[in-house]
């Protein structure tokens, strides 16, 4: 018995089973020894531990427990989707680091998903957007990135001051 699971629904489909690798009519299938379960959506009261692709190639890694929730980054660690190959992806502030979730919207495949979190130390709330979810699984281990040609040099965040002066 073979099991599909939907890894990215814009470029391809996995199918997982004891086999071979074929073409079939314009899809990518691949048959492997391991079978896993397609994860469509996670709510926001759930637990567990999932890595989230979204379609710029940033890579999330979130984990809930009753104890709390976190966010971890991986800014385009893979290969955006042809709808997204031309939008820029910036580092951003802790990415990399988990972060305290104070709430989320919830992952639904090709959905954006909204973040509301503790980055500051100050109390003062960040709201953070994805582009939309192409992938769910549950976390196996760190993220390894793709040589991605297209990719520029990335600088890492930096605090910026900002003056205000009189004229």
């Amino acid at each position: 018995m073979s099991l599909v699971s939907l890894v990215n629904p814009v470029n391809f489909v996995e199918l997982r089973s004891e086999g071979n690798t074929s073409l079939l009519t314009g899809l990518f299938w691949h048959s492997a020894p391991y079978a896993s379960r397609m994860i469509e959506q996670v709510h926001a009261t759930e637990h567990g531990d999932w890595q989230i692709r979204t379609a710029s190639g940033t890579i999330y890694r979130l984990q809930a427990s009753a104890a709390g929730s976190f966010l971890t980054r991986y800014a385009q660690i893979l290969a955006p989707t042809s709808d997204y190959q031309h939008v820029p992806v910036y580092d951003l502030r802790k990415d990399g680091t988990p972060i305290p979730v104070l709430a989320f919207s919830g992952v639904q495949l090709g959905e954006e998903v909204v973040f509301t979190l503790q980055i500051r130390n100050d109390g003062v709330e960040t709201v953070r957007h994805t582009t939309p979810a192409v992938s769910i699984e549950v976390w196996k281990d760190e993220p390894i990135p793709e040589k991605l040609p297209h990719r520029a040099t990335r600088l890492p965040w930096m605090p910026t001051e900002i003056r205000l002066e009189e004229l």
